[in-house]
């Protein structure tokens, strides 16, 4: 079949599109570099996800007329391949973001990307369409970048410590970033063929393409401004006052460093009148999104250790109080910074008299998933849970069907689904396990007080025992 030749107008029309790429790209990594993986909590990021998974298809659409057009039939269907590929990707990360699902497909869907990826480069270099220097340049990057992804993301997942994360995490951002490269030479060869046509017609202010950028630009400026406004609240610490810095100094501060070099910094607490001789139980609070950083003290009042701390809670209730400060871009589920603070807790068990089977955790936002994560992968050792507001990956459901909770959530939250609680608790019933779970009506993100105001709340924590 005969194709039609390429107009001045599809060549606009692909280099406003390739430029708007580059500039989405820039913001993403920019956003991921001062968030680190809090950025996945924002709750216009599946909205963003959606918008922008819509110009890649539009984007590579462009891309695959212009191969079809020059007959670089193999590339053009090595193009369909990835950009497919890159759909399914980007609806497992929709999915995680919402849905607190499919978590374990990430990293394998991210390899297969890659690898799909390097193969789209190499045949982009080495097939008819390597004709084109542009072209060819713009492979060689792509499968430069490509293979240095996929040994950052092998070696993240497979041999990761909390000193090699923080490079890892670099390579990734820096490399995802010059990664624009690859784009801004694909935009460069499509401003290279306009020059070569000698049609005048057509032109860049026309309705055919002012119309279409219209839409596609007015929603990325406003999810992009809402985007970056939500990420400013869950991705940096609030500021430490002196009233913090009052509650922490209640507290012990301490520092476990492991056999890695790995530190944990975290608060601790014994119990009134402390007996060596007697076993008490151990409350392990977790802080929310705001608190995260290094200074060992507002994660004290980030948690719900002043709950815990206050002069009748610790005479009616004896207990160790842990409070672990999560640093900044890590998460609570980071299976790494868990283990670690796993080993922080053995420590302290060699320490002091703890009695094993009377573990709780407790959290808010953040710590509210840190307490789903932290009962879903260790439910041996917990007793009881109180989450907060939180959610993680439903599958892990199953795994806590022995462990005692008792979750609370607003149901007009807007920055934590109130459908990831009400998923967990439906598997875990589904499981054969018993959680107790209540749901403010009309409440949003901010439940602590509410939830510390249940009545007999510490009474039902402390009488639970592990078998």
């Amino acid at each position: 079949m005969k194709s039609h030749p390429l107009t001045r107008n599809f060549y606009y029309f692909g280099i406003f599109f390739l430029s708007l790429g580059i500039l989405t790209t820039s913001f993403q990594s920019l956003n991921y570099l001062q968030h680190g993986a809090q950025i996945y909590a924002v709750p216009t990021l599946p909205s963003w996800l959606i918008l922008t998974t819509i110009m890649d298809i539009v984007s590579s659409s462009i891309l695959m007329k212009y191969y079809y057009h020059k007959k670089y039939r193999l590339t053009f269907f090595a193009g369909i391949f990835i950009l497919s590929a890159s759909v399914i990707f980007n609806v497992i990360i929709y999915i995680m973001t919402v849905f607190r699902a499919l978590y374990s497909l990430y990293t394998p869907a991210c390899i297969i990307l890659l690898l799909i990826s390097i193969s789209f480069s190499i045949i982009l270099i080495f097939s008819n369409s390597g004709n084109r220097p542009l072209l060819k340049l713009a492979g060689i990057f792509e499968l430069t970048f490509g293979l240095i992804l996929l040994t950052s993301v092998i070696g993240n997942h497979f041999f990761v410590t909390l000193q090699l994360k923080p490079v890892f995490e670099k390579i990734n951002f820096y490399t995802s970033w010059l990664s624009c490269i690859v784009s801004a030479l694909l935009l460069s060869n499509f401003v290279s063929e306009l020059r070569q046509i000698k049609d005048q017609t057509g032109n860049l202010f026309n309705f055919k393409i002012i119309i279409p950028a219209l839409i596609a630009i007015v929603p990325l400026l406003i999810l992009g401004q809402k985007m970056y406004s939500k990420s400013q609240f869950v991705g940096f610490p609030h500021p430490i006052s002196e009233k913090a810095r009052g509650i922490a100094s209640l507290f012990e501060a301490r520092n476990y460093v492991n056999a890695d070099g790995d530190t944990l910094r975290y608060r601790f607490m014994k119990p009134l009148d402390y007996n060596p001789e007697n076993k008490y139980p151990l409350a392990v609070l977790l802080h929310h999104g705001g608190a995260h950083g290094t200074d060992n003290i507002i994660q004290v009042e980030g948690s719900n250790a002043p709950f815990f701390s206050n002069y009748v809670s610790k005479r009616k209730y004896p207990a160790f109080l842990f409070i672990p400060q999560c640093p900044q871009n890590l998460s609570w589920a980071d299976p790494a910074f868990s283990k670690l603070i796993f080993e922080a807790i053995d420590d302290l068990e060699k320490q002091f008299s703890v009695d094993t089977k009377r573990r709780y955790v407790m959290g808010i936002s953040g710590g509210g998933l840190g307490s789903w994560y932290f009962i879903g992968t260790h439910p041996e050792m917990f007793a009881a849970a109180i989450p907060m507001c939180g959610g993680t990956d439903p599958g892990l459901s199953e795994n806590m069907t022995h462990v005692a909770i008792w979750a609370f959530h607003g149901d007009k939250d807007p920055l934590a689904p109130v459908s990831s609680t009400r998923s967990i608790i439906a598997g875990i019933r589904k499981a054969g396990g018993h959680p107790k779970y209540t749901e403010f009506a009309n409440a949003d993100h901010n439940i602590g007080g509410q939830v510390q105001r249940i009545p007999h709340l510490l009474d039902w924590l402390f009488a639970q025992k592990k078998d």
